[in-house]
């Protein structure tokens, strides 16, 4: 009688462990399908952002416009500072100048994007389009 018992209680056993284990995976497997389909809302933009060597003076020494972001323009990763950077080279494959990108970068978000800057330090290139 008492081997009846603990063979009962052993299989009662086991099959708490696998329905737990069984539980674990299928969770796991719901858990990962579920995380694709819960950033709908957060969509990532497909930018030309990425300006080339030759074309970065174009932003040089320029901040990010956003408000308490003192980072440099052409590395910030923030949408606004992204879109700018699709912007110029879209602009610089129209064939506009970059000096006349440059001016209007600035003109558009004027001291936004000179946080770091004070009028001793403005490169002289700066100083050319802003006078």
């Amino acid at each position: 009688m008492a081997n009846q018992q603990n063979a009962s209680r052993i299989n009662t056993l086991l099959i708490l462990v696998v329905g737990l284990l069984v539980g674990g995976i299928a969770g796991y497997i719901v858990g990962h399908s579920e995380a694709g389909t819960a950033t709908v809302g957060t969509a990532q933009l497909n930018l030309n952002e990425v300006l080339s060597s030759e074309d970065a003076w174009i932003v040089e020494g320029l901040t990010c416009p956003m408000a308490g972001c003192t980072n440099p323009l052409l590395t910030c990763q923030g949408e606004l500072p992204r879109r700018i950077r699709d912007w110029v080279n879209s602009q610089l494959e129209a064939g506009r100048p970059g000096q006349d990108i440059r001016a209007e970068i600035i003109r558009t978000h004027g001291p936004n994007v000179q946080k770091t800057q004070t009028p001793a330090v403005v490169p002289d290139t700066m100083r050319d389009i802003t006078d």
